[in-house]
């Protein structure tokens, strides 16, 4: 089951709030620190869509083969021999046997170090997961290390291993109490952005609109739009009705449209007068 947890500095109490499966119930390590912890994804799935691709001659679910692409052989899924690619048809050949003489890491999280929470761009964040404590010597080093990432802005930087799979992580603060997030590596990319002379005019418009459209929180409240449509055509499928399909053409903005489009955007001037008691 997920939990909540309210943070006072002092104490954590945790509670239900809707049941959902643990990903991984695995050790936090610290030198000689330990707690156990629960993991439970935080991202839902709830907007997601999938398809299973169907044969155009039977409407049929379709398959895959694996075979040999030298000689077209049907063989088995499941190979014991892999390969490393070094080039076009030059591997590198591994067996399952000595790809096992390599020890296997066993689950957990090992925190490494700690760092500045700046010190990470949002472009490594990965995968999110809320930790639940499961004792009461684990709830106090959880609140302990949760204290600590609060008042100092710092994050632990950690190697996960979860069902065998390891991955470069951190563990941070978050509202609920602390949240394992996986790290992905950022491409270094060499992009230079030309330089644009501003219009004082048109900037200021522009951030006009901006500071009328702030809203927060509002991010929680986002329906995927292309997802509710999909589920609206399967359902027009089902009760047999016929699908338009129908071309559709976007305006291209230019310079000279620029400033007649941002006057259209502004927003309207609240011309009510103040009641002054």
């Amino acid at each position: 089951m997920f939990v909540w947890a309210v943070i006072n500095y002092n104490m954590i109490i945790v509670g239900v709030i809707f049941k959902m499966k643990a990903l991984s119930t695995i050790k936090i390590n610290y030198k000689l620190l330990n707690l156990d912890v629960k993991l439970y994804p935080i991202r839902s799935r709830a907007d997601k869509i999938t398809f299973n691709s169907l044969s155009s001659c039977c409407k049929h679910e379709t398959g895959l083969k694996r075979y040999c692409k030298s000689c077209n052989n049907s063989i088995e899924w499941k190979q014991d021999l892999k390969g490393y690619k070094l080039s076009k048809d030059n591997f590198v050949q591994l067996t399952k046997a000595e790809l096992d003489t390599i020890e296997k890491l066993d689950n957990g999280i090992e925190i490494l170090y700690f760092d500045k929470l700046s010190n990470i761009s949002l472009g490594e964040y990965d995968k999110p997961y809320f930790l639940e404590p499961q004792n009461n010597i684990s709830n106090k080093l959880y609140a302990y290390f949760n204290k600590i990432f609060v008042e100092q802005g710092l994050i632990a930087i950690c190697r996960t291993i979860v069902k065998g799979t390891e991955h470069k992580s951190i563990l941070r603060h978050d509202k609920n109490g602390i949240v394992l997030h996986y790290l992905e590596n950022e491409t270094k990319l060499n992009i230079e952005i030309p330089a644009v002379d501003l219009d004082k005019e048109e900037y200021e418009t522009i951030k006009e609109i901006v500071k009328d459209n702030i809203k927060e929180n509002e991010h929680l409240n986002f329906k995927n739009i292309y997802i509710d449509k999909v589920k609206s055509l399967i359902e027009q499928k089902i009760a047999g009705n016929e699908i338009k399909i129908v071309e559709k053409t976007a305006e291209v903005l230019n310079d000279t449209k620029l400033m007649d489009t941002l006057k259209a955007m502004k927003p309207k001037e609240n011309k009510t007068e103040k009641v002054i008691k």
